[in-house]
C-alpha cells in the first residue's frame, strides 16, 4: 500500500506554477496534476478486478514500466502535451499499483494485523507526499525539476526489485485458462464505468477552466454522464453473473455504503483544502499539513489494537477532521507563516485521522475473497471525492478572485489576473504587480480561500452525519 506515492516521486504542487510558465501554457496549468488524478478515480477498480486474479509478478513489472514511461516522458517534455501524457501514463501505474499493493498486503497480514499495517502505510504515503513538496520546490528552485521525475523512475525499479519476489499463495481461480478469465470479466460494466466517470471529471474540468459551464462541450459530457449513469446500474443489478460483475454481490451493504461515502465525502474536504492552502505559503503550509496528517494515519492504525469498535476511531476521526477544517477558515490575509503553519497542523491531524479510515475497515466487512477489490473500491471513492475536491475547489478559488478582481482590470493585466486566479502568487508576478494593489490583492486571495474552507467544512460534516448512521462493529475478529 506504500508504494504507490513512493513511485510517484514527488508531488508536483509546488512546481506547477513553473511548469506553466516553462511550456507557456497557463491555460493548461490545471492538468499537470488532473492528467495523473483521473486516471486513478476511473481505472482503480477494474484494476483491482485484475489484481486479484492476474499474475502479481507479470502486474509489478507492468506497474514499474508505466510508471518509468510516464517520468520519462516528463523528463524530456518540451511541451505541456507531452508533459501531461506522461503524468497520465503515471496516473496509469498508480492506479494499478494501489490494488496490487492491497492484495499483497492482504495476502501477508491476517484480518486482526490489517488494519494496523494499512493504517500504517497511509500514513507513510501522505508523508511522503509532506516530503515530496517540499523536495519539489527544492529542486525547481536550486536544481531542475527533471530530478523529480528521475527519482520517481528510481523509486519504480527499487519497487519492481523488492516485490518482484514475492510468492503469490494460491487462489480458487488459478486453475482457470486465461480465456475464462476473460469471459468472467465484466467488460460491459466496466466500459459503463469508465465512460461515466470520465465524462463527468471530464466536464468538470473544462467547466471549471473555462469558467463556461453552458458551453457545448461541457453540456454534452454532462449529458453522457447522465444517461450513462442509470444504464451501468442497471446492468449492474441485472447481472446474469452477481459474483462476476463489476461490482460483486456481497460488496455493498448499508453500513459498507456508508463507510464508502464517509471516504468520499472526508477527502473531498481534504484535497479541496489543501487547494486553499497552495494560496498561502505552499513549502511550509503543505509540509505541516501532511506531516502532521502522516502521523495521525500512522496513530490511528496504532489505536486499532487498543480500541474495540470501529465505529470510536471514525467518530472520532470525523470530529477531529470538523475542528480541523473549520479552523481553516479563521485564515485571513494578515495571518503570519507561524499561525498558518499551527493551524494546518490542527487541519492535519484531524484529516489525517480520517481519512485513514474507510480503507483499513472497508476489507473487514466483507468476505475473504472480495477484501482485495473492495480496498480497491474504497480507494476509488476516496480518490474521486479528493479529484472533484480539487477541480471544485480550484474552479470555486479561480471564480471568486477573477469576481473580486474585476473592478482592477484597468490596472491589472489579463495575464496577471489569470495568474493569480490559479491560487498563488509568485514572486515573479507579485513583483509585477503596482504597490498600491498589491494588499488588496491579498485580501481577495484570503476571501476566496475562506470560501474554500467553509465547503470543505460542509463536505466533514456530511461525512460525520454517514458515520452516525453506521451500525457498531467490532475491530478484530477475535474480540
Amino acid at each position: 500500500m506504500s508504494k504507490p506515492h513512493l513511485t510517484q516521486g514527488f508531488d508536483i504542487a509546488t512546481i506547477v506554477p513553473a511548469l506553466s510558465r516553462r511550456f507557456d501554457s497557463l491555460d493548461l496549468i490545471a492538468w499537470f496534476s488532473a492528467a495523473y488524478f483521473f486516471p486513478q478515480a476511473c481505472l482503480a477498480i477494474g484494476f483491482g478486478r485484475l489484481a486479484a486474479v492476474a499474475n502479481t509478478r507479470m502486474l509489478v513489472v507492468i506497474d514499474g514500466i508505466l510508471l518509468i514511461v510516464g517520468s520519462i516522458l516528463c523528463i524530456i517534455a518540451n511541451s505541456a502535451t507531452v508533459f501531461i501524457l506522461g503524468r497520465v501514463i503515471t496516473g496509469l501505474g498508480i492506479a494499478l499499483g494501489f490494488p496490487l499493493c492491497a492484495t499483497i498486503l492482504i495476502c501477508i497480514t491476517s484480518p486482526d494485523e490489517r488494519p494496523l499495517y494499512m493504517a500504517g502505510c497511509v500514513g507513510v504515503d501522505v508523508m511522503s507526499l509532506a516530503f515530496g513538496s517540499l523536495l519539489g520546490g527544492f529542486f525547481e528552485t536550486n536544481i531542475d525539476y527533471r530530478w523529480v521525475f528521475a527519482l520517481t523512475i528510481f523509486g519504480a525499479v527499487m519497487s519492481m526489485i523488492f516485490i518482484y519476489p514475492f510468492q503469490q499463495p494460491a487462489r480458487p481461480t488459478d486453475h482457470f485458462s486465461a480465456w475464462q478469465h476473460v469471459c468472467r470479466f465484466d467488460f460491459l460494466g466496466f466500459g459503463l464505468f469508465l465512460v461515466c466517470s470520465i465524462c463527468l471529471l471530464l466536464a468538470l474540468q473544462m467547466a471549471t477552466q473555462s469558467g463556461r459551464w453552458n458551453s457545448t462541450p461541457v453540456v454534452v459530457l454532462f449529458a453522457l454522464f447522465t444517461a450513462t449513469l442509470p444504464i451501468f446500474i442497471l446492468q449492474q443489478r441485472t447481472h446474469s453473473h452477481p459474483d462476476d460483475r463489476l461490482l460483486p454481490r456481497g460488496t455493498f451493504s448499508r453500513d459498507m455504503s456508508l463507510l464508502l461515502g464517509f471516504g468520499f465525502f472526508t477527502m473531498f474536504a481534504m484535497y479541496g483544502s489543501v487547494h486553499g492552502l497552495s494560496s498561502f505559503d505552499t513549502g511550509i503550509c503543505l509540509l505541516a499539513f501532511f506531516i502532521t496528517s502522516g502521523v495521525a494515519s500512522l496513530a490511528t492504525g496504532v489505536s486499532t489494537e487498543f480500541v474495540t469498535y470501529t465505529n470510536t476511531i471514525v467518530l472520532t476521526g470525523v470530529s477531529l477532521a470538523l475542528v480541523g477544517s473549520a479552523v481553516l477558515t479563521t485564515l485571513d490575509q494578515n495571518t503570519s507563516r507561524l499561525k498558518a503553519s499551527l493551524l494546518t497542523m490542527i487541519s492535519g491531524f484531524g484529516f489525517g485521522t480520517a481519512q485513514t479510515l474507510a480503507v483499513v475497515f472497508s476489507q473487514s466487512w466483507v468476505a475473504e475473497h472480495l477484501q482485495s477489490l473492495t480496498v480497491s473500491i474504497a480507494l476509488m471513492m476516496q480518490l474521486l471525492g479528493g479529484t472533484l475536491g480539487l477541480v471544485l475547489g480550484g474552479s470555486l478559488l479561480n471564480m471568486r478572485v477573477r469576481a473580486g478582481l474585476q473592478h482592477l482590470q484597468g490596472t491589472l493585466n489579463e495575464a496577471q489576473v489569470a495568474e493569480i486566479a490559479q491560487g498563488s502568487l509568485p514572486p515573479e508576478v507579485l513583483d509585477t504587480l503596482p504597490k498600491s494593489v498589491t494588499v488588496e490583492v491579498y485580501t481577495i486571495m484570503a476571501q476566496a480561500v475562506q470560501n474554500i474552507f467553509y465547503t470543505a467544512t460542509g463536505a466533514v460534516a456530511v461525512a460525520g452525519l454517514l458515520a452516525l448512521c453506521m451500525r457498531w462493529h467490532r475491530i478484530k475478529t477475535s474480540s
